[in-house]
């Protein structure tokens, strides 16, 4: 049987903290292992001149063995028998996007690999200011990402999130990073950058191929496990599901994306229309919203609107009487 070749998928914005883990998985390991930079040439980074994100900050030394500019040249240098012989593990480092998809794309793809883990790399400092960043980063000619939005869809495909430079800032400010990203990513192991080097050692795990697709159940389940429950030490994270029978009426809730309340971070929607069959994908990061329409001839489900609110100190009876407001039946509470 072919040998399978385990790689670990790095992203995050920093060059730098990442050139530091590099460092130490290279200490710390008896494996031999191979370090590729994936930096793929279309890819354009478009900065806005009033954006509090300082770009300087992503910049950092190459420690990386190769660099590989698009995804043929990868696919080929994963499969070459030579390297495959006298490496036992691959790290590609992706700068500066990943797509959300990317892991499922390349394990579908490279028959003789094995994708062992997915990490994202989060700066405790600058989190918030790249969260809320409108620098574009254009993949294609019509792909174009928020900061904010590349940061998230990578955080949220990972299974270890590993949270750089906690010591810098407040107990406080630390703490709410933690509980805002593990509301993002309940699957996910959050943790220090010092935890990390301790966690990797002893890590086999396969990473979950479907753990992107079913995210959006992931988090409403956590929601709901602990609805009922008194939660202490969330730093202000609130999250909020609102679940209803009714479909919405998308022009009611383009007037409420308009409004949309500053202090939801993150929201997610999944609503059906039993009428045009069409299911409506929403997502919300920071000033950014999408929304994609997929034809879905039947829907198994009593709910036809779903919606998850991630955010700080979160009016429910204000979130719920906005949403309730585009329905397309009158709701009553």
């Amino acid at each position: 049987m072919e040998k399978q070749l385990p790689f670990t998928l790095l992203t995050g914005f920093s060059l730098k903290d990442k050139g530091l883990l590099i460092k130490e998985m290279e200490r710390n390991q008896s494996k031999k292992m191979g370090y590729v930079l994936y930096r793929p040439t279309n890819s354009k980074l478009t900065e806005k001149v009033d954006d509090l994100f300082p770009l300087t900050t992503i910049m950092g030394e190459a420690v990386h063995d190769i660099e590989i500019n698009n995804m043929d040249d990868l696919h080929t240098l994963l499969l070459n028998e030579e390297i495959r012989n006298h490496i036992d593990e691959i790290v590609v480092d992706v700068f500066p996007l990943s797509a959300a998809t990317l892991s499922e794309v390349w394990s579908s793809k490279l028959k003789y690999t094995k994708l062992k883990s997915h990490i994202h790399l989060v700066d405790a400092r600058e989190f918030w200011f790249s969260y809320f960043s409108e620098h574009e980063i254009s993949v294609q000619p019509d792909s174009n990402y928020t900061l904010g939005e590349a940061l998230i869809y990578q955080l949220e495909a990972a299974d270890t999130i590993v949270i750089c430079h906690a010591e810098s800032v407040s107990y406080e400010q630390a703490g709410a990073i933690f509980s805002f990203i593990r509301n993002l990513q309940p699957q996910s192991a959050v943790i220090t950058f010092e935890e990390f080097l301790r966690f990797n050692e002893n890590r086999n795990a396969a990473y979950r191929i479907d753990s992107v697709s079913s995210l959006f159940d992931d988090q409403i389940n956590l929601f709901e496990s602990r609805s009922k429950l008194v939660m202490l030490g969330h730093y202000g994270i609130d999250t909020y599901v609102y679940k209803s029978k009714y479909p919405i009426d998308l022009s009611h809730l383009e007037r409420l994306f308009e409004q949309f309340p500053n202090e939801v971070f993150r929201m997610k929607g999944r609503c059906y229309n039993p009428g045009s069959e069409e299911l409506y994908e929403i997502s919300q990061i920071g000033a950014s919203i999408r929304l994609h329409t997929f034809h879905m001839p039947s829907w198994s489900s009593d709910v036809f609107s779903e919606f998850l609110f991630i955010g700080e100190e979160l009016d429910r009876n204000d979130i719920q009487k906005k949403i309730e407001a585009c329905l397309r039946t009158t709701v009553t509470s």
